[in-house]
């Protein structure tokens, strides 16, 4: 192996940075500080390396020609030349689809998501009303991926980065539900994980880890309902466009928010060729008793914007 790591690194055409490990824990170590493009291991360590796991490649170093089935682990064989290893390598990494089934969430918990290319359109405001909405009835979980996510007053307390938090332990690999159970806040009948310790924090999140992250909240906890509150659009909240069943765009109608539309709509298609399936744009009504801000979870779900709520949902 060590032969190998180091023909690779001599390669001028091979585009990664090669490194041997001898034992899992010395490779746990190295993956906290460093992103993991393509891992080929043996298949004892293949077996403790996938749950833990995210957004690269994943491949079996084996001892015995064979080919993969299809949706079978892929496998390279290893009595073969260092040349034929790296082509091998390289062939894997450049396949669209993944090696490694991606989680799904439960079929039967109803994930809604609130994004918006325009700031000042109540996107979270809207988001956290539905999310209260639900957890009078269903056992619901509230997600917040803006950064500046504040709204004290509904009993929503910022009291540690949970997002940030929740990201973590899901790459130690090791139980994250247990954790990730412990972190959730509480505010009467809804749970809820709002808050990073910086805002650069979401932009380094693999789509991957919120899937995962999602995936753990229904299949593990089984929340019955999640309400996402996008935040800032990056690479990451891109992710949540395959899992949310419905996405409500805010809006107020203004020339340039319908400009912003269209090229976000323009971007969002290069990912998603149906993404108009899944979005509903909702033009909120203006509510005054929310103009001087929240005085409770009540104020969400009653007057002008509890029926807007209860409208669209």
């Amino acid at each position: 192996m060590r032969r190998l790591t180091g023909f690779l690194n001599c390669d001028s055409t091979f585009l990664f940075h090669a490194v041997a490990f001898t034992d899992f824990r010395s490779y746990q170590e190295f993956k906290r500080e460093h992103i993991v493009e393509f891992l080929l291991c043996g298949r004892s360590f293949f077996e403790q390396a996938t749950s833990s796991f995210h957004g690269g490649k994943i491949c079996i170093l084996s001892d015995r020609e064979e080919v993969a089935e299809q949706g079978k682990q892929e496998v390279i064989f290893k009595f073969q030349s260092a040349e034929d290893i790296k082509k091998e390598i390289l062939r894997l990494y450049e396949k669209k689809d993944s090696v490694l089934e991606e989680p799904s969430l439960s079929e039967d918990v109803k994930v809604l998501g609130f994004l918006s290319p325009a700031g000042g359109c109540f996107c979270s405001t809207l988001a956290l009303a539905s999310a209260v909405f639900f957890a009078e009835y269903y056992r619901t979980v509230f997600i917040s991926f803006d950064p500046f996510f504040t709204a004290e007053r509904a009993g929503i307390t910022l009291e540690q980065p949970k997002i940030t938090e929740a990201i973590y332990w899901i790459r130690q690999g090791v139980n994250p539900e247990k954790e990730i159970a412990a972190l959730a806040g509480h505010a009467e009948h809804l749970d809820y994980y709002v808050g990073c310790l910086h805002w650069a924090d979401l932009t380094e999140i693999e789509p991957q880890e919120i899937i995962e992250f999602l995936n753990i909240l229904s299949s593990q906890l089984k929340y019955q309902v999640i309400i996402i509150d996008g935040g800032t659009i990056c690479r990451a909240t891109a992710g949540l466009f395959s899992v949310c069943q419905m996405i409500y765009e805010p809006f107020f109608g203004t020339t340039a928010e319908e400009e912003k539309q269209k090229e976000w709509l323009r971007q969002c298609y290069m990912n998603d060729s149906e993404i108009d399936k899944k979005l509903h744009r909702i033009r909120p009504p203006y509510d005054e008793r929310l103009a001087d801000g929240l005085k409770g979870q009540k104020d969400l779900i009653e007057g002008v914007l509890g029926n807007f709520i209860k409208g669209i949902l």
